[in-house]
């Protein structure tokens, strides 16, 4: 199993095709991409520069902080959902578009939604959720359907990888785990392995 990781100079990076038997392009870092947290919200440099970039390159997962909670988004191509990713679901990167996943509740104190919090065993489906995208100019309201899952405790991450023979589709698993232990979230990313 390997991993890619992409680096900071996008224009520099060679094409994931010539990356080798990479299985999953995982980024991370901190301000979101998408988020609907009362406190900061989406960051729109991130979303105009990179999103863009990792449609591009195929990433499979985008993890953030930055905001103190957890929240996950469907599969979003083009700024627009691309298909609805429930709890338990399997997103396919390579023809759906990618995840977007804030991590940011591991520690300090936690922030608040504009939504009612949705979670695995507590699912609570909006259609849409009123939050704000931060720009040059100021912050922009805007009102979001891609806010698929909405925890307010601390939690953190869990990744499980399964590889799988050329040509069928490995796997990559992840999980949001509350402190006590229970599972929050979990969804399925799959790539045909080469």
């Amino acid at each position: 199993m390997r991993f890619a990781r992409i680096l900071p100079d996008f224009g520099q990076t060679p094409a994931v095709e010539s990356w080798g038997n990479i299985d999953f392009i995982v980024v991370f870092f901190h301000h979101c991409a998408y988020c609907t947290s009362t406190a900061h919200a989406s960051e729109g440099g991130v979303r105009q520069e990179w999103v863009p970039l990792f449609e591009k390159y195929t990433v499979d997962l985008v993890i953030n902080g930055h905001n103190h909670q957890y929240e996950r988004t469907d599969v979003i191509k083009a700024g627009k959902v691309a298909r609805k990713l429930p709890i338990g679901g399997t997103a396919y990167p390579e023809s759906d578009g990618v995840v977007y996943v804030t991590a940011g509740a591991a520690g300090r104190s936690l922030y608040a939604f504009s939504a009612p919090q949705s979670y695995e065993g507590h699912e609570n489906e909006v259609e849409s959720v009123a939050s704000f995208i931060n720009t040059k100019d100021g912050k922009q309201n805007e009102t979001v359907a891609w806010s698929r899952v909405r925890y307010l405790d601390y939690s953190f991450l869990r990744v499980d990888v399964k590889p799988a023979p050329k040509g069928r589709h490995t796997t990559l698993t992840v999980r949001g785990i509350a402190e006590t232990g229970e599972q929050v979230d979990h969804f399925t990313v799959a790539r045909r392995a080469k």
